[in-house]
């Protein structure tokens, strides 16, 4: 079978199965001609479009199952960050360690070349600059806590391994602020503890659900943030939770809570080769998340790659 397709067996069946064949033999011949970056600029946007349609026309998984027939599919599998997600090592896509893929844009060892080049453009396209943008955004939004209150608390809901916090305020001699990272994964955790080791470093072994039923006693904060649990919540537990966290801040404190955009760049990629589906959310469905009460002072703001929205709200009380 052909990289690039061709053949009787690389055509993508389904009601959008020429569409989505020629989509995918195009961008082949862009990645196997060492012009990855061209092919996913290309593949991106159009994917996504066919995408919708298959979603609007009810052959979603039809169109998923057909686009993994593709030669395309396995070629583009060779890229460790594409292969992490579907194969899920640590049970969902997503993982702590698929960020520091995006954070450091380097693939691991052993990376074939044409895996290189895609890993390149995969971890560069509008969604992983998001990815680098969001983490930017927390660090600045940690310092200015810090600045603003040498005694500050921070919550990290689905923490991941807190790059945010790499080369901030927050442990510096001058301060004595509390972060409190709470996450699931014990791998993630470990990370943490091993590489941000330090007295004012507290870790909570902890699934979401004890957080959205209050069953922790975790006092108050001035910050609490969660960047990447909100693209995996239903709505009901997402709503639940936010009244939580904003039960936990202090007076004046904020909260922060990001979601990808329905309209994100990769979003077709990211469900036919990744096996990575996020509950996306418009500007209005991020906002009703909040009690209705405080809905007209919630602030929401775009990133500049228009991939995530940025819900925020201070305690007034």
């Amino acid at each position: 079978m052909s990289q690039t397709g061709g053949d009787v067996n690389s055509v993508v069946p389904g009601p959008l199965g020429s569409e989505a064949t020629a989509l995918c033999d195009r961008a082949a011949q862009l990645i196997t001609s060492g012009r990855a970056f061209e092919g996913f600029r290309m593949l991106g946007p159009e994917l996504s479009s066919l995408h919708d349609k298959a979603i609007d026309s009810n052959c979603e998984d039809d169109f998923i199952a057909g686009i993994r027939k593709h030669p395309l599919f396995e070629l583009c599998q060779q890229d460790p960050y594409t292969a992490r997600a579907f194969q899920k090592p640590r049970g969902y896509a997503g993982d702590a360690v698929m960020m520091d893929f995006v954070y450091s844009g380097r693939a691991p060892e052993g990376t074939s070349s044409i895996g290189k080049q895609i890993f390149a453009a995969t971890t560069r396209v509008p969604m992983g600059l998001s990815v680098l943008y969001r983490r930017s955004l927390l660090h600045s939004h940690i310092n200015d806590q810090v600045a603003r209150r040498p005694a500050c608390r921070i919550l990290s809901v689905a923490s991941g391994h807190c790059r945010e916090i790499e080369g901030s305020l927050l442990f510096g001699k001058e301060f004595d602020c509390e972060f409190v990272a709470l996450d699931q994964d014990t791998e993630s955790m470990s990370v943490i503890a091993r590489e941000f080791a330090h007295p004012r470093l507290r870790l909570l072994i902890e699934r979401v659900k004890t957080l959205v039923f209050d069953r922790l006693d975790i006092g108050k904060f001035d910050f609490i943030y969660s960047a990447g649990l909100y693209d995996y919540l239903p709505d009901a537990t997402a709503a639940l939770l936010t009244s939580r966290l904003y039960s936990k801040l202090k007076p004046g404190g904020r909260l922060l809570i990001a979601n990808f955009l329905p309209n994100s760049y990769g979003r077709g990629y990211l469900s036919a080769f990744m096996d990575w589906h996020l509950k996306y959310r418009s500007v209005d469905e991020l906002r009703d998340l909040f009690p209705e009460k405080l809905r007209a002072d919630v602030s929401i703001t775009r990133d500049p790659h228009e991939n995530v929205a940025y819900a925020d709200l201070s305690r007034k009380d």
